[in-house]
This record gives C-alpha cells, sequence and structure tokens, in this order.
C-alpha cells in the first residue's frame, strides 16, 4: 500500500512539475517572438522618441510585413502618431491578416508566418457585448522545408472585428485548429474556430 501511494506522489509532482514546466516554456517562446518583432520595430520607436521624422520606407516596410503590421500601428498609436500609418494597410481586413500572422507565428502554433495567404469569406455576426463584427476566414499554406507544408491549404480565422468604432488589432477568437481548407465551408471553419475559443 506504502508502494502505491509513493508511486501515486511521484506522478502527481511529476504532472505538475511538467505542467510548470510548459508554461515557463510557452512564456519564454512568446517572449522570443515578441522581442524579434520588437526589434524589427526600436527603429520607429527611437526615431519617434528623439522627436525625428520616420522614413516613409521604413514605415511601408513594417506596415507590409504581416508579423509586424498591427505591432507598428500600436507603437504610432501609443505615441499618439497613428496619422504615420500608411493608409493602405488601415483596414481591418489587412489588421486582420496581421493578426492572424500573428497568431501563427508562435512557436506553439505554426512557428512562421505562412508564406501564402489568402481570405476565403468576411462574415458579419451580431454579438451582444460588441455589436455588429466582422470575422475573417483565410486559407494559408507554407512552403518545403516547414513541417506544415505537406498538409496544403489550412484555414484560419480572425475576429471579431467591431464594424463601427476604431480599427483593433488584436481580436479574441484569432485561431487555427489546422485543418485542410477544403474540409469545411469558410463558415463551417469560423464556427468550428469559435467553438474551440470559446471552451
Amino acid at each position: 500500500m506504502r508502494i502505491i501511494l509513493y508511486a501515486l506522489a511521484a506522478l502527481v509532482v511529476t504532472l505538475i512539475a511538467g505542467y510548470f514546466f510548459l508554461v515557463a516554456r510557452v512564456r519564454r517562446m512568446t517572449r522570443r517572438r515578441d522581442a524579434a518583432v520588437s526589434s524589427l520595430l526600436r527603429p520607429v520607436a527611437d526615431a519617434i522618441g528623439r522627436g525625428e521624422t520616420v522614413a516613409v520606407d521604413l514605415l511601408e516596410a513594417r506596415a507590409t510585413d504581416p508579423l509586424t503590421r498591427n505591432r507598428l500601428y500600436d507603437v504610432l498609436d501609443a505615441a499618439s502618431r497613428a496619422d504615420l500609418f500608411p493608409r493602405q494597410q488601415l483596414t481591418s481586413e489587412a489588421f486582420a491578416y496581421s493578426d492572424l500572422c500573428y497568431w501563427l507565428a508562435h512557436p506553439h502554433e505554426l512557428g512562421a508566418v505562412p508564406d501564402e495567404v489568402e481570405l476565403l469569406r468576411r462574415v458579419q455576426r451580431s454579438l451582444p457585448d460588441l455589436g455588429t463584427v466582422d470575422f475573417f476566414v483565410f486559407r494559408f499554406r507554407v512552403h518545403p522545408p516547414h513541417w506544415a507544408a505537406l498538409k496544403g491549404w489550412l484555414a484560419g480565422i480572425a475576429g471579431p472585428y467591431a464594424v463601427e468604432g476604431p480599427l483593433a488589432t488584436m481580436a479574441r477568437s484569432t485561431f487555427s485548429r489546422f485543418e485542410p481548407a477544403d474540409a469545411r465551408t469558410p463558415e463551417g471553419h469560423l464556427e468550428e474556430c469559435l467553438k474551440a475559443t470559446s471552451s
């Protein structure tokens, strides 16, 4: 009996230790991704902090890159210089695209920005807390040698984004189940992803 209790105690300790290890690993990898993005945006933030003009080509490059687009807007908005953000990227679709890519770039998800992303459908819904919102259903894929290259086009969603009011750079239900894009309709992918993010 004592041996069984010791074994159970050892199992519990191992499970708890494993949980804390995984939590620490996720936090460390998140910090690594965020630090990489911050380093790309540092020249912009430094120039604004010094009161200098930010090069238009630098702003364009960071706004065009889906990994840095939304974080660039956050940096500019925090410095009350959102007026510098390139207008052609100032849309809810562009922000949704960037939000999904940022989420996918996390090492515990795809671990990379997809090589190709295409909008499948923009779906409008009415939510009690946000009113009328848009969800964006995308398909994306990566090229070899990435592990997901053999899976082809996969589906992911970004949203909700309020139709009225300021643009949001992050949405609470941005997600992918890494299912083949042609496995469901765009609305079907949206429903499955929303089920996963609400649980």
